[in-house]
C-alpha cells in the first residue's frame, strides 16, 4: 500500500507549497523535451541553433534579455538541448517511482546511480533537491529558503550543509513525496550528510540502507569498501525484490564507459587556450553523472559537448566571445543564482572545473558480474569529495595533490573556494590548499563567504564584486 501523503496525491493545489510544490505538478510537462531538435544530424542542428539565437535575443523583452543574455550562445543552446532530453527521462522515472510503478529511492550524490539505474528503480539524490529550487529561484522567489528554515523550525542546527537540509526540507514539507528507502552513502566521508539522510528515515519511518566509507585509500580500506557496497547491494535487492541481472548490469556500465571516454576527452580539449568547451559543462558533467550514470540518454549530451567544443578549437576559437582569466573552483559552485554561468560569460572567466566536476576514474572492466560491481564500488570512492574530503589517515594532502594536479593540467589562472558553512574539513584545510596553489603553481586563490543554496548568507551582488575585484586584480 502506498503509505504517502494523500494531501499531497490528490489535493495538491489545496495546501501551501513552495518552490518544489509548484514544480512537481510541472513534472508531466517533460516529455515535451522529446520534440526538441536535438535529433536532428549535427550540421543542421548546428545551423538551427545559429538560426535560433538571434532570433530569441531580439524577441525577448529587454529584462529578459539582461538576465538570461549570457546563455544565448549557439554553443551552450546546442550542448543543452540534449541535456533537457536526458534529464526528461530521469524525471519519468521519479514519475514512475511518485506513481508507486518503481521503487523510489533517495541517496546522496557520492554513491553512483549505475547500481539502482540496473536494478531499474527510481533514483533521485538530496542534494538535486536543493539544487533544483535553488536555480528555480530566478522564477520561484522561495528558492530552497523555505525548506531550510522548515529545517531550522524543526530543530535542526544551522551547522548543517543546506546541500541536504533543502532536500530534506522539501520531504519533510511535503512538496516531494516521500520515498520508499533511503540510501546513505556518506558515512565516514560526510557525517553532516548521514546524519540528515538519518533523521530523515526515523522521522519519516522510511527503511534505510547505510554503506560505510574506509578512512584510508590503500588496498584494505578498498577492500573493506567493496564488502560494505555489497552489502548494500545485497539489501537493495532484498528491498525491491529485484536481482541484478548481468546483462543489464554489463548494459548499464558500459554506457558508463562511454561517458567516461568522452569525459576525459572533454577534459583534454580543456586545455587549449582559449578553452573551446563551454561554461555549462561544468554543471552538466557532474549533473549528468550524478543523474544518469549509465544510462544511454546522457552519452549526447557529452558527444554534443565534444562535438561542439573541437568545432570551436578547430578555428582557434574559445568558448567565450573573449576569454580573459581561467579559474579553477576548488570546491562547490554557487546555484542560488542560475545566471551566474551567463554572468561569468560575459566577464570573460572561463571555468575549467570545480571539484565536484572532477571524476578520475577509468572505465570498469565488464568480464563479469564481480568484475563490474568491484568497478563501481572503486569508482564510488572516486566520487567528487569521497575522494578528498574523507580525510584518509594515509592521503591527507589529497584534495591538495587533485587541486594541483587540475590547475597545472588546465592552465588555470586562478583558483576559487566557494565553501559551505558546513563543510568544517574543507575550511579546516583551505590554508594549506591554498599555499600549495600558490608555492607549486604560482597562482592566487580568492574566498567567497557564500553558502551555494543559500542566497541569504551572503548576495550575490557582493559575490560578483569580490569576483570582479579579483579578476582586477590578478589580470
Amino acid at each position: 500500500m502506498n503509505d504517502r501523503p494523500t494531501q499531497r496525491r490528490f489535493f495538491p493545489f489545496f495546501r501551501p507549497r513552495s518552490t518544489m510544490g509548484m514544480i512537481m505538478p510541472l513534472l508531466p510537462l517533460m516529455p515535451l523535451a522529446d520534440v526538441l531538435p536535438s535529433r536532428l544530424p549535427q550540421a543542421e542542428r548546428t545551423e538551427a541553433m545559429l538560426k535560433m539565437v538571434p532570433v530569441l535575443k531580439k524577441v525577448m523583452p529587454k529584462g529578459l534579455r539582461e538576465q538570461f543574455g549570457g546563455f544565448l550562445d549557439a554553443q551552450t543552446v546546442e550542448v543543452g538541448l540534449p541535456a533537457v532530453r536526458a534529464f526528461s527521462a530521469y524525471i519519468q522515472d521519479l514519475r514512475m517511482g511518485i506513481k508507486g510503478r518503481k521503487k523510489l529511492i533517495l541517496h546522496p550524490f557520492n554513491f553512483p546511480p549505475e547500481i539502482l539505474h540496473a536494478l531499474d528503480t527510481a533514483p533521485v539524490f538530496i542534494e538535486l533537491l536543493s539544487t533544483i529550487p535553488a536555480i528555480a529561484s530566478a522564477v520561484f522567489k522561495d528558492g530552497a529558503e523555505r525548506y531550510l528554515d522548515h529545517c531550522f523550525e524543526k530543530g535542526l542546527p544551522r551547522s548543517l550543509c543546506s546541500g541536504q537540509l533543502g532536500g530534506a526540507g522539501a520531504i519533510l514539507f511535503g512538496d516531494v513525496p516521500k520515498p520508499d528507502l533511503i540510501l546513505s552513502g556518506a558515512p565516514g566521508m560526510c557525517d553532516v550528510n548521514s546524519k540528515i539522510m538519518q533523521y530523515t528515515a526515523q522521522t519519516l519511518n522510511i527503511p534505510a540502507i547505510h554503506s560505510d566509507i574506509p578512512a584510508y585509500h590503500d588496498e584494505r580500506g578498498l577492500n573493506y569498501y567493496k564488502a560494505s557496497f555489497r552489502d548494500a547491494l545485497s539489501q537493495l535487492e532484498e528491498f525491491t525484490g529485484r536481482k541484478l541481472e548481468p546483462e543489464k548490469l554489463r548494459e548499464v556500465v558500459e554506457n558508463s564507459n562511454k561517458l567516461t571516454e568522452l569525459y576525459h576527452e572533454i577534459n583534454e580539449l580543456k586545455r587549449a587556450v582559449p578553452n573551446p568547451v563551454p561554461n555549462i559543462y561544468t554543471l552538466l558533467s557532474y549533473g549528468m553523472k550524478f543523474t544518469m550514470g549509465g544510462r544511454k540518454e546522457a552519452i549526447p549530451v557529452f558527444k554534443a559537448v565534444l562535438d561542439s567544443s573541437k568545432r570551436k578549437l578547430k578555428k582557434g576559437e574559445g568558448a567565450l566571445p573573449e576569454e580573459k582569466v581561467r579559474a579553477l573552483w576548488i570546491y562547490t559552485s554557487i546555484y542560488f543564482d542560475p545566471m551566474l554561468i551567463g554572468w561569468f560569460n560575459e566577464v570573460g572567466m572561463s571555468i575549467l572545473m570545480d571539484l565536484t566536476a572532477w571524476f578520475p576514474m577509468s572505465p570498469i572492466d565488464t568480464s563479469n558480474t564481480d568484475t563490474m560491481i568491484d568497478g563501481l564500488a572503486e569508482e564510488s570512492l572516486n566520487f567528487p569529495m569521497t575522494r578528498q574530503m574523507r580525510g584518509a589517515w594515509d592521503d591527507a594532502d589529497g584534495w591538495a595533490e587533485d587541486m594541483v594536479f587540475l590547475a597545472k593540467k588546465l592552465k588555470a589562472d586562478c583558483c576559487i573556494f566557494s565553501g559551505n558553512p558546513a563543510c568544517k574539513r574543507a575550511w579546516g584545510s583551505l590554508r594549506l590548499l591554498s599555499d600549495r596553489l600558490k608555492e607549486d603553481v604560482g597562482i592566487p586563490t580568492v574566498t567567497l563567504d557564500a553558502d551555494s543554496w543559500d542566497g541569504r548568507i551572503t548576495s550575490m551582488p557582493v559575490v560578483k564584486e569580490k569576483i570582479e575585484d579579483f579578476i582586477e586584480a590578478i589580470i
